[in-house]
């Protein structure tokens, strides 16, 4: 049997980390739905309300860490999510306010998710970012579900229409 390396095929690594973001919210006693043809991946309910997430994955870390000869860490790498629609498909666009709650970065390598809400994604200017960068160190120390229940809370506390 021969394997078929799917590392550059993005439709694979979004699937891919859907399917483990579904899991993940198993584990954490939430029932997630994914529903085709919706702008977003995944939604949940949390306290009654309905929030819509967007997941966005990566096999692995795209600038590694640089050490010191004596193991210090010199600089540390950076995994790279690319926050447009269609990423990777030859068709992107920027997301609007309103296409998405919260953005799951799931690195696939490290089994860990970072979550943000629109508002995290914006520029200075309003504009928001077409890349999220997250350095290795702030995703190993970050705790994920922590993560989920910060942007969760930020997002039902704003005055955005969560129904």
């Amino acid at each position: 049997m021969q394997w078929t390396d799917f590392s550059h095929d993005s439709n694979f690594i979004g699937d891919y980390g859907e399917a483990w973001l579904i899991s993940w919210f198993f584990k954490l006693g939430v029932r997630p739905q994914k529903i085709e043809g919706e702008k977003w991946d995944l939604g949940i309910k949390i306290n009654g309300k309905h929030i819509e997430i967007q997941c966005k994955s990566t096999l692995k870390i795209q600038s590694p860490d640089v050490y010191e000869p004596t193991g210090k860490v010199k600089r540390f790498g950076r995994y790279d999510f690319t926050v447009r629609k269609g990423a990777g498909k030859g068709n992107t666009r920027n997301y609007e306010q309103y296409d998405f709650d919260l953005l799951a970065c799931v690195a696939l390598d490290i089994d860990n998710v970072m979550f943000f809400t629109y508002e995290d994604l914006l520029r200075p200017n309003g504009q928001m970012l077409t890349c999220k960068k997250i350095s290795s160190r702030q995703f190993t120390t970050s705790d994920p579900e922590k993560s989920f229940y910060k942007a969760a809370s930020k997002l039902l506390k704003s005055k955005k229409g969560v129904y």
